[in-house]
């Protein structure tokens, strides 16, 4: 018997309200947050973090430009598997997408530290392809359906702030055993000991209770699921304002992540503060990722502090272009970290207003893939850059950034 014992499709709202539910099932639901929190810190407990460039360059022997390559393949596959992934979360259940992202995760992370060939990468990052991709648009369906299931959906910024800022958390307390490993046992075994966290979240993830809303569900073609999710991200206008600002800009900042390591060895910082500095932009990640949420209320305008929190990123990537100054530089690091990484939770709420209950996984899925796309792009050809000239590669990306948020077409109302 199902735990749901009346479920309306209200058309005007285009959601799923729930009239009447046991207070078990709603217990249960709720210990979903707490649980998923527990999840996300082993998820992220990833001790390669702060030296994985070092990992990747000295360990596996690739130079910048193959690092990137192999990030553009990743990213890639990433598209390739990021729509059936999430009409897959919608066919099993969230929580079983999420158990299997994690043992998926683990075992690339095993993979990728066996011996250093190309060919292994490959499959590694194959892996960790689909286990992300698993993870990318289920966790923010599985949040979003848990609040609404529980009646408090207006909690979702603050649920996705913490859960986001624990992730941080567990990179933060990973980041120094990972160099630890690195010094006192081997490079190699900073990638192998991912292994075991990762299991150890998808051990959480069985004690998960799915929130289902509507179960004949999942009897619903997966094809007419994929085509669903894709139609209304072209249909709808609202969405797609919002899903492509968010996603370009973004993947724009990501791209930063892989250079800011090489820009710090262009200082003639030595590798062993790179940890530091990752401490630092992780600090900062958690900080702002709390504080968004109380900005966006002082704000009357959300579209405004969007707009200067964006450019002052872009104002930050073009000044790492002209400044040699140690200090400014992760000055400048750290405040893409503030305002560039904690981002996209302006427009999470938004974006879920667009989306039915049915198909948010999907749809999520489906914006995510354009990011990813757009990042498959960029990879190789900062890559190229960067191996000329990083400066002018700071100033490209710190102006794209500008030009973007200037004719930005996002509106208060859609936030």
């Amino acid at each position: 018997m199902s735990n749901l014992s009346t479920v309306k499709n209200d058309k005007l709202t285009g959601g799923f309200h729930v009239e009447h539910l046991s207070e078990d099932y709603k217990e249960k639901c709720r210990s979903n947050i707490w649980k998923l929190y527990l999840y996300s810190f082993f998820i992220s407990f990833y001790t390669v973090v702060g030296i994985l460039m070092v990992f990747l360059m000295k360990w596996g022997n690739l130079s910048f430009l193959e690092v990137m390559f192999l990030q553009s393949y990743f990213s890639i596959m990433f598209f390739i598997f990021e729509v059936p992934a999430g009409a897959f979360a919608d066919q099993i259940g969230r929580k079983h997408a999420l158990i299997i992202a994690a043992i998926t995760l683990a075992f690339a992370g095993l993979i990728y530290s066996l011996v250093p060939n190309i060919f292994l990468f490959i499959i590694a990052e194959t892996l960790w392809a689909l286990g992300e991709a698993l993870l990318s648009g289920t966790t923010e369906a599985f949040i979003f359906s848990t609040l609404r299931i529980i009646g408090q959906e207006e909690k979702y910024s603050k649920v996705r702030a913490r859960y986001e800022s624990i992730i941080l958390i567990g990179l933060l307390i990973s980041n120094p055993l990972g160099i630890f490993i690195a010094q006192f046992i081997s490079l190699q075994f900073t990638m192998t000991f991912l292994f075991f966290p990762y299991l150890f979240a998808a051990f959480i993830g069985l004690l998960f209770k799915e929130p289902k809303f509507i179960e004949k569900r999942k009897t619903r073609n997966f094809l007419l699921n994929l085509k669903s999710g894709i139609n209304k991200l072209k249909k709808n206008k609202v969405l797609r304002i919002l899903s492509i600002d968010m996603v370009i800009v973004q993947a724009i900042i990501l791209v930063l992540y892989w250079i800011y390591q090489i820009y710090l060895e262009e200082l003639n910082i030595q590798m062993y503060f790179f940890s530091i500095i990752f401490t630092l932009m992780t600090l900062t990640q958690v900080a702002f990722l709390n504080l968004v949420p109380k900005f966006l209320k002082w704000f009357k305008k959300k579209n405004k502090y969007l707009k200067c929190s964006t450019i002052l990123t872009g104002i930050a990537v073009v000044g790492l272009a002209f400044t040699v100054n140690v200090a400014l530089s992760v000055f400048f690091v750290i405040l893409i970290a503030a305002f560039g990484f904690s981002r996209y939770l302006i427009f999470a709420r938004g974006i879920n207003k667009q989306i039915e209950s049915e198909n948010r996984a999907l749809v999520l899925s489906s914006i995510n893939m354009i990011g990813r796309l757009i990042q498959a792009g960029l990879y190789p050809v900062i890559g190229i850059v960067v191996e000329i000239n990083i400066f002018l590669g700071f100033f490209v990306l710190g102006g794209t950034i500008i030009i973007i948020t200037i004719f930005s077409r996002v509106r208060n109302d859609y936030l």
